[in-house]
């Protein structure tokens, strides 16, 4: 798991984050965008929900970096109350999130070409970030 932002500019629909997860067994992906960062807790909450409820197995373990909106707040007693073991490097630390920190760069370097590409202006971002996600998730 990992968030990206605040981006300068806003999206149509006011957004000025995302948080991506990835699945590692099966490289699939979501995407949620967020305003302020700590609104992941309810966010990761809903996918959890879906990916558990679609695959029908459970979240055993979440890496993710120790950053404030992941640790020490509703997400990881979300987590301990579930039995979800979390994997939590340095907050800020890129080189330790593996996967994820790869897949996000991804995000990000695909998302600005398909808006140059396109000649669309930047605050198309959010819609061009679900783009690539959709796209990566084909393959699942």
């Amino acid at each position: 798991m990992d968030s990206c932002g605040p981006f300068p500019i806003l999206t149509p629909h006011k957004k000025s984050s995302f948080w991506a997860i990835l699945d590692d067994k099966f490289n699939y992906t979501h995407v949620e965008f967020l305003v302020p960062k700590s609104d992941v807790f309810s966010t990761y909450h809903k996918v959890e929900s879906l990916w558990e409820a679609k695959s029908s197995n459970h979240v055993v373990t979440i890496h993710m970096d120790g950053t404030e909106e992941f640790c020490h707040s509703h997400l990881e007693a979300h987590l301990h109350s579930c039995g979800i073991s979390m994997q939590v490097t340095a907050p800020y630390a890129h080189s330790q999130k593996g996967k994820i920190e790869c897949f996000s760069q991804m995000l990000e370097d695909r998302f600005q070409a398909l808006l140059v590409d396109s000649g669309l202006p930047m605050s198309f971002w959010g819609d061009a970030i679900l783009t690539v996600s959709y796209i990566h998730n084909q393959d699942w």
